[in-house]
């Protein structure tokens, strides 16, 4: 596993030596947030602790784009989800009062004099082209903008251009973990679609931003990731 390129800036890191980033076997150094001197160097070692860590692997456009070049994708729609923290929106109560990323980009894009347009729009899409499941009970409760199933729904895709007219929205796909954060492919402690894994995963061990996982709790148990100074 590479480091990211340029597609994939490194942010909220000070870089000390960008010829690190170009190395075989690279050591990334950096100023932490306590402005202490922290060398790390990261090689996979395809321990597949990553795919054990409940990490929330988004879904991009560049994944659909492979994906629907192949014959079968049954595996990727049986396994991936609509975000249901994306559209989330206050309540008439005060009880819930987050408001979603998608939303928020709506809202920017569109403007107060065209959102509630927009809104009714992005409801109609999603109830149109997903499949309900019902209420997610394991997540933190969301309050969602959709009033037939308000509640934190379970949102399946019903095909990959849904997905794809889903992130030109802002809607947010993320991969489905079992009950003890296991991602579904890992088989035999190894990714059963390794050839064509999402870029979240090839990516590893930065997030969707781009941001280098250093601080996350979960990345202890990566045999591949070591502070070496």
């Amino acid at each position: 596993m590479k480091f990211p390129s340029k597609k994939y800036p490194i942010k909220n890191i000070r870089a000390i030596s960008e010829s690190n980033l170009e190395a075989k076997e690279p050591d990334t150094t950096f100023i932490d947030e306590k402005g202490k001197l922290v060398k790390y160097k990261y090689q996979c070692v395809r321990c597949a602790e990553c795919c054990r860590g409940n990490f929330e692997i988004y879904i991009r456009e560049e994944d659909i784009r492979t994906w629907m070049k192949l014959e079968e994708v049954d595996w990727a729609l049986e396994s991936i989800r609509l975000r249901p923290e994306g559209i989330a929106t206050r309540d008439e109560f005060g009880e819930y009062n987050k408001i979603g990323k998608t939303l928020k980009r709506l809202m920017e894009k569109y403007g107060e004099k065209n959102y509630p347009e927009k809104l009714e729009e992005l409801k109609q899409f999603i109830e149109g082209a997903h499949l309900y499941f019902g209420e997610d009970k394991k997540r933190p409760e969301v309050h969602s903008i959709l009033e037939p199933m308000r509640m934190t729904p379970i949102l399946f895709p019903k095909d990959l251009k849904t997905i794809q007219k889903g992130l030109e929205w802002g809607l947010e796909y993320v991969i489905c973990t079992d009950a003890y954060g296991f991602c579904p492919f890992l088989e035999l402690n190894d990714c059963s679609i390794n050839e064509y894994k999402p870029l979240a995963c090839k990516s590893f061990p930065y997030d969707k931003e781009g941001n280098l996982k250093v601080n996350d709790y979960r990345l202890r148990t990566c045999q591949g990731f070591k502070k070496i100074q």
